[in-house]
């Protein structure tokens, strides 16, 4: 799945043929599972150390017109039972919260780029990745490497009057795995985040490659998280009760 300054985006990428921007397009989407569900470890440090780790379960499910998606924490103990749940549907996106010391669902709005649970990663993030980050006008730029992965560069821009954390995204991925092992996100030219693939993290599973390991940074945040997949189950079946807004966060 899933870093360079500003002055990479001032290097205008010549437009790619239609032919060449729909291969890339599709190659990411087939990529991508109809349905799959992922355990997770993250671990976020600062400069003296890791402060905070958690065990959590991603559920997603994606179609043409709709992508969900549910996280639901396990650990550490305190914080089992928090969930998430991230709705797209014909352009139209809802986010839900559930606290288990509150013990009600809440609707999240407003600033959607802030931290998920003391980690560097937002809801945001989220919904892009299991996108395959296809919103946007694309244009392909030149052949790259990142750590020994052969790369080539996709530049997208947010589609005008769209409310998004970010404007700008630069995607490296590799070939011909088609799996994004670098995305930079930017507003107005400034860069917010950097997701990389660590090296030799790349894994096959079934007809699907995904990035196992992953780091994720933001410049002025003097926090950083490391991700790592820790199971990974695709093309199955989910229970729908898992993205109903009434029961994502109950436990099965």
């Amino acid at each position: 799945m899933l870093i360079s300054p500003s002055g990479l985006l001032a290097a205008s990428p010549s437009p790619a043929t239609a032919s060449s921007v729909e291969q890339w397009v599709n190659c990411l989407k087939a990529n991508l599972p109809q349905r799959s569900v992922l355990t997770l470890k993250t671990r976020t440090f600062d400069a003296r150390g890791e402060v905070s780790s958690r065990s959590l379960t991603l559920y997603s499910q994606r179609s043409e017109a709709r992508q969900q998606a549910t996280v639901q924490i396990t650990a550490p103990h305190d914080l089992a039972g928090t969930a998430y749940l991230l709705q797209k549907h014909n352009g139209q996106e809802l986010t839900l919260s559930y606290l288990p010391a509150l013990g009600r669902v809440q609707r999240i709005s407003g600033e959607r780029n802030g931290p998920l649970l003391d980690t560097t990663i937002s809801t945001s993030d989220v919904r892009h990745v299991l996108n395959g980050f296809a919103d946007g006008s694309l244009l392909i730029g030149k052949a790259g490497q990142v750590n020994d992965w052969p790369t080539r560069r996709i530049f997208i821009t947010a589609p005008p009057g769209e409310s998004s954390d970010y404007d700008k995204i630069e995607l490296e991925v590799a070939d011909p795995q088609c799996v994004v092992v670098e995305a930079r996100f930017y507003a107005r030219n400034r860069l917010l985040k950097t997701i990389t693939a660590a090296p030799g993290s790349l894994v096959r599973q079934g007809a699907y490659h995904y990035a196992r390991k992953l780091k994720v940074v933001a410049p002025k945040d003097p926090l950083y998280t490391e991700l790592e997949i820790t199971g990974y189950q695709a093309d199955i079946e989910i229970d729908s009760s898992r993205f109903d807004p009434h029961s994502f966060f109950r436990g099965r």
